[in-house]
């Protein structure tokens, strides 16, 4: 398991320290990853990663996180409360709270196992993209969320910054890395599936109200294989199904440089016009 603490040189791993409390963990807010309302969602769902990858209780690599996002978090200290559901022969069942005072702003199901050797098939192909070096990076500069600035981002298409289209399809396909870089990790990868800009603001061309309600990643690769990337750097695609009464939804996958499909994630997002 991965033990980030804020002892890290590294803004992320900062982000994401833990501190024990008895049965429950201490964290606070970055101002480093905000978002126009709270924090950013990925490092959000990253520090809750962070509390089941760290519990001495964790056994196997992390299969899938999904995250429900109840009320806005303040900038204060949080309460991470890790709870162990089920613990089978070959994985655990984990859910978790994140409580503020007497409100619990999130909830969390964590499934970790312990793969094997089994058939496998890959169904979907690695995007057609030019190499990252080729591609000017995302001048954050216009875009006020702090976290953004935490980004190397390279976009191939779908870039809503300089795309003067009044309406374009949902669809982006860039490369992201942390910056300064950072070797993947479970936590990491998790705060870069929510890295995407929402699909609303690129198929309307205007910024509107929105939330995300509930967050999956699905992981497809276990600990030792993560281990092995050695770029820092992901290819990131991302497109929308349906926008409609209120919601829409943002589908999602995260592949590394050597072509390998590491997540698989999705999200439903509240929206106003």
């Amino acid at each position: 398991m991965t033990n980030n603490s804020a002892s890290s040189s590294h803004v992320f791993d900062q982000a994401i320290a833990l501190t024990p409390d008895g049965d429950t963990f201490t964290g606070h807010p970055s101002a480093d990853y905000q978002n126009m309302v709270g924090p950013f969602g990925g490092i959000t769902a990253a520090k809750v990663l962070n509390a089941i990858l760290i519990h001495p209780e964790a056994e196997g690599s992390p299969v899938s996180i999904t995250v429900n996002f109840l009320g806005p978090i303040k900038n204060e200290a949080v309460t991470l409360a890790p709870k162990l559901t089920r613990n089978n022969r070959s994985n655990q069942h984990w859910s978790v709270e994140l409580i503020q005072g007497d409100e619990i702003q999130c909830t969390a199901l964590i499934v970790l196992a312990k793969r094997m050797d089994t058939f496998e098939s890959e169904e979907i192909t690695f995007p057609d993209a030019p190499a990252a070096d080729t591609l000017a990076e995302l001048n954050s500069d216009q875009l006020p969320p702090a976290w953004v600035n935490q980004y190397d981002m390279r976009f191939v298409y779908g870039n809503m910054l300089t795309m003067d289209q009044p309406e374009v399809p949902s669809e982006s396909l860039l490369w992201m890395a942390d910056k300064p870089a950072r070797k993947l990790d479970f936590q990491s990868i998790t705060a870069i599936c929510d890295a995407f800009f929402p699909r609303l603001f690129l198929r309307t061309r205007k910024l509107s109200p929105a939330g995300t309600v509930t967050f999956t990643v699905y992981f497809h690769v276990n600990s030792e294989e993560l281990a092995q990337q050695e770029s820092t750097r992901v290819l990131g695609h991302a497109r929308a199904t349906k926008f409609s009464g209120n919601y829409f939804d943002q589908r999602g996958e995260i592949w590394g440089e050597d072509k390998t499909l590491l997540a698989t994630t999705s999200q439903l997002v509240y929206y106003k016009d």
